[in-house]
């Protein structure tokens, strides 16, 4: 199907008074957008979102295209900050799209499975800098939503039929590489700066952990894997995963989701 089929028959765009009810229940949130990218394991790609008028200029214009996550990594917890990733030259108008509709501080969570990567896309339309450690904190919450969307879209009439309609994007071979899609990763530099936006100046240190086992807390929750630790702290995947056991231990968190939320709540940073 042709880039202008899609667009003048899609469910999104004719009827988006369906997508904004089912989207309604994120503005407890504090979030205003909601966009969902289907990369299908055959190389079609498809769409969802809860703003027309976005959607229809993203289309317009192709700007699928320069989305940023065809152009950087998705870390290995799954999930990225838009506003840690490197703009993409040349791309100035994807980003005055963003604030003239008011899509600020995007997050994304990324589902893969052996025929589909699914990328949920959040933003609010408030300029608070907080909503990163928000969406990172509350994690559960944005994973009920996905799941109550994906089954109330699956039973609308209308929308069920939005994946059905391929988005003709031309970096399709990049976004479909997931192998190389686990290298996001943030300076010293940049959490301090983002610490500094938040008003944080005391950084909480939990003195229970030698300082590797902080590295590798401070490492894993920046995104990085047991691997790319292991090659930037000159050790074994083994020994990582040794002290990474450690941790979960001393911390009681059991899962990489409660290790990044401790790291989140309680800023394991050495000034």
């Amino acid at each position: 199907m042709n880039l202008v089929n899609v667009i003048n028959t899609h469910p999104c765009l004719n009827f988006h008074d369906e997508i904004k009810a089912i989207c309604k229940p994120l503005e407890r949130l504090g979030i205003t957008y909601f966009g969902h990218a289907k990369l299908h394991a055959n190389g079609h790609v498809t769409g969802v979102s809860n703003n027309p008028g976005y959607f229809q200029l993203y289309l317009e214009e192709e700007m699928f295209d320069l989305d940023l996550h065809t152009e950087v990594g998705i870390n290995q917890l799954g999930y990225l900050h838009w506003d840690f990733l490197p703009r993409i030259k040349g791309a100035e108008d994807y980003y005055q799209a963003h604030n003239d509709f008011n899509l600020h501080h995007e997050f994304t969570l990324i589902k893969t499975n052996e025929e589909a990567t699914d990328l949920y896309h959040f933003a609010t339309a408030t300029g608070d800098s907080t909503m990163n450690t928000f969406y990172v904190q509350h994690l559960g919450l944005l994973e009920k939503f996905i799941s109550y969307y994906n089954d109330a879209i699956q039973e609308n009439e209308f929308l069920n039929k939005s994946h059905q309609l391929v988005i003709p994007v031309n970096n399709v071979g990049k976004m479909s590489n997931l192998s190389q899609l686990n290298h996001l990763t943030l300076p010293n530099e940049t959490i301090k700066d983002f610490l500094a936006s938040l008003g944080e100046t005391d950084y909480v240190s939990d003195t229970s952990l030698s300082p590797r086992e902080k590295q590798c807390l401070t490492q894993l929750a920046r995104g990085s894997s047991a691997k790319v630790i292991g090659r930037n702290l000159a050790l074994s995947p083994k020994t990582i995963y040794f002290y990474l056991d450690n941790i979960k231990k001393k911390l009681n968190c059991y899962s990489k989701q409660d290790l990044v939320q401790y790291y989140w709540n309680h800023l394991l940073h050495e000034r």
